[in-house]
């Protein structure tokens, strides 16, 4: 046996472990094999790192309990096989969330040497690694990592230097842009990139860089270095971390968010055999990064607490400019998020078929940063309801409707989903998600239609809207002349009543050029129609349904008012052998008496009539009581007795046989005649 070498290896042995000291963690670290580059991540709960133990680098990850115990370490075995006999990953790294993995490798995809590779988290299982194609090259990019806010990525690539073509790495980052694409990866500045970089990571307060350089060493070793970035991309001097670095390579430092203690390995390449183990140091006080605000929380389904994958958009609230994103973890459904103080942030929760939800926290200087994560728990709902007060445009009135619901591709899917409340109310159940189309009809009324987007941003869970449904109308055509001359009248007023809805409306309109006088009336409607003429003239009144196929048309014929005029007033009616008058007989009354006033010079004779049922005596006596009944209530209206006389003709003015009972009821009427016109007395004073 050659006794000096025995002896240098011994040294060796000696001094690495000096060095080494203690094992960072009794159950990781290995006395066997080479245990290098940890990454712990931002919340501190879970460590990946590289091992040689399975005769290839391979990732192995752990995790730490509550009472700051760390599992045994498990071998990150990735879905769909095996990656390929022989395959080495390298440079674990881990995702805020610690559900994406980077590292990196040389598989069947890589561009050229090694390239950086990362792998979601799914179910708890890690997925098929994806080739970073926006960063690498073909040459070597290695030692990945990404920053809290996932704004970041920085890395190390190989250069070739001089003649000599000397090889080494320099670390670059890229950026997220505005749609969240990464930019071109850029060189940090020659202050980094002085001499031989690599294993960058920067820390939860997107200022603090720590990274790997051989400026002060011998070609083949590393240092920790430490460097603040004060503009984008510009940095201050690097300093080394004099009080943790060592002999060894001091390679891959990481921490957890506002934890002072930094995570590497010390490592030492020596005669083709690895020799490292993980170490954590405390950091230096002047290095140590600012605390940041860590938000944390989940983001459940309302209705049944069940975890949701969401996205988490954060902005700035005075300018909206977009400073983070993140997916939650699933299948928890967490999520947690690190800000530098400063400044005011929104943050906006998305979720596919699922209501938008938001929260504002002020992160700005005068707020002191708590020791605990500040918790919100999101609770998205997937359905909002719609209400609908639907009602008459014109008179207010609610309405029964047919509501069919139809989605973006015209299929009807009202089935379920729409419910009757009352008094022309109705709730819609829709799904969050989707564009609807709402089709409103009732019969006599226009179609209504309208969009209801629930496919973007939605906030409530209830929704109402008044729908205020136009009637159909037709044009119905009057003409109005002298019963005379048979000559147009130029203007009346015409009071329409609907009987079949709250409505009555007076208008005054002249005629049109064709002598005509055209009124709109709602379709299906039964209306009374009363046309009060000129001074001088009768008014007239009528019955129309708009319901019937008949033409729409009227012709009235105004009686000009002079003596032995009789107008036959209709819906004058009476209790069963009384005189007493129905309420219903008021409107028409009400006429008579703006007749009268309206043209003071006329006096008249209220008549009343009866069929022939009854004694001719006994209808007579009835037949005057009925036609005074009348003159009281005009004389109730301001109207001088002088100018009204009552008459009862019983049965002996029939206006038709009395053969029917359809012309028994013709012939029990009152009628107004026009005695005398007195032009030079006013007889309503």
């Amino acid at each position: 046996m050659n006794i000096k070498l025995l002896f240098s290896f011994l040294v060796v042995l000696i001094t690495i472990n000096s060095l080494l000291g203690q094992p960072l963690l009794q159950n990781i670290n290995s006395e066997e094999f080479t245990e290098t580059t940890p990454f712990i991540s931002f919340d501190g709960n879970k460590l990946v790192y590289s091992s040689n133990k399975s005769g290839n680098w391979q990732v192995y990850q752990c995790k730490q309990t509550d009472n700051g115990v760390w599992s045994n370490p498990e071998l990150i075995v990735f879905e769909g096989g095996s990656l390929g006999i022989g395959v080495q990953l390298y440079d674990p790294a881990l995702s805020a969330m610690g559900d994406i993995l980077y590292f990196s490798a040389q598989l069947n995809d890589t561009k050229g040497g090694k390239d950086i590779y990362y792998s979601i988290l799914k179910n708890n299982k890690w997925q098929a690694p994806i080739n970073f194609n926006k960063i690498n090259t073909p040459s070597d990019e290695t030692s990945p990592m990404i920053s809290a806010d996932n704004n970041y990525l920085f890395f190390a690539r190989k250069y070739t230097i001089g003649k000599k073509e000397v090889v080494i790495y320099k670390i670059l980052f890229s950026q997220r842009d505005e749609n969240r694409n990464w930019t071109k990866p850029i060189l940090l500045t020659d202050k980094i990139n002085a001499s031989d970089e690599s294993y960058p990571f920067l820390c939860e307060d997107n200022r603090v860089l720590f990274f790997a350089s051989k400026r002060d060493k011998e070609p083949e070793g590393y240092n920790l270095y430490m460097t603040k970035m004060v503009a984008r991309n510009v940095w201050t001097d690097p300093k080394p971390l004099t009080d943790i670095n060592t002999d060894f390579d001091d390679i891959r430092p990481s921490k957890a968010a506002n934890n002072n203690q930094l995570y590497y390995s010390k490592f030492l390449q020596k005669r083709k055999k690895s020799l490292g183990k993980l170490s954590v140091s405390d950091i230096p006080n002047e290095m140590v990064p600012k605390k940041v605000f860590e938000f944390k929380g989940i983001v459940t389904d309302n209705s049944n607490s069940e975890p949701l994958e969401s996205k988490i958009i954060i902005r700035y609230s005075d300018n909206m400019e977009k400073v983070g994103e993140q997916n939650t973890k699933m299948p928890s459904g967490s999520y947690r998020l690190y800000f530098t103080q400063g400044r005011k942030l929104e943050f906006e929760v998305f979720c596919k078929n699922y209501s938008h939800s938001f929260f504002e926290y002020d992160a700005g200087f005068q707020t002191k940063i708590s020791n605990e994560p500040i918790v919100n728990h999101f609770k998205l709902f997937n359905k909002s309801t719609l209400l609908l007060n639907v009602f008459d445009k014109e008179i207010f009135e609610p309405l029964e409707v047919q509501i069919k619901l139809f989605n973006i591709d015209g299929e009807d899917i009202s089935s379920n989903k729409i419910s009757f409340k009352d008094n022309g109310r109705y709730e819609l159940d829709l799904d969050i998600g989707y564009n609807y189309r709402v089709n409103i009809i009732a019969k006599n009324y226009e179609e209504y239609n309208f969009n209801f987007d629930l496919s973007e941003v939605v906030q409530y869970n209830e929704f109402e809207k008044d729908v205020e449904l136009t009637p159909s109308k037709t044009a119905f055509e009057i003409n109005i002349s002298d019963m005379d001359t048979d000559e147009a009248i130029d203007e009346v007023e015409i009071v329409i009543t609907n009987l079949e809805k709250n409505e009555t409306f007076v208008k005054k309109v002249r005629k049109d050029e064709n002598g005509k006088f055209i009124i709109d009336l709602r379709d299906g409607d039964k209306y009374d129609i009363n046309v009060n003429g000129p001074k001088g003239y009768a008014f007239y009144n009528t019955k129309v349904d708009m319901a019937s196929n008949e033409n729409k048309k009227l012709d009235v014929k105004l009686k000009p008012l002079k003596a032995k005029t009789k107008l036959v007033l209709n819906d004058i009616t009476f209790e069963t052998n009384s005189a007493e008058l129905n309420a219903s007989s008021f409107e028409e009354l009400d006429r008579v008496v703006k007749l009268l006033i309206n043209n003071p010079e006329i006096n008249i004779e209220i008549s009343a009539h009866t069929d022939n049922v009854g004694s001719n005596s006994y209808n007579e006596k009835l037949s005057y009581k009925r036609a005074q009944s009348v003159i009281d209530y005009l004389v109730t209206n301001n109207l001088n007795t002088d100018r009204l006389i009552a008459k009862g003709y019983g049965e002996t003015d029939p206006l038709v046989p009395n053969n029917s009972d359809e012309n028994r009821a013709k012939n029990r009427r009152v009628e107004l005649k026009i005695i005398d016109v007195n032009t030079t007395h006013n007889s309503n004073e």
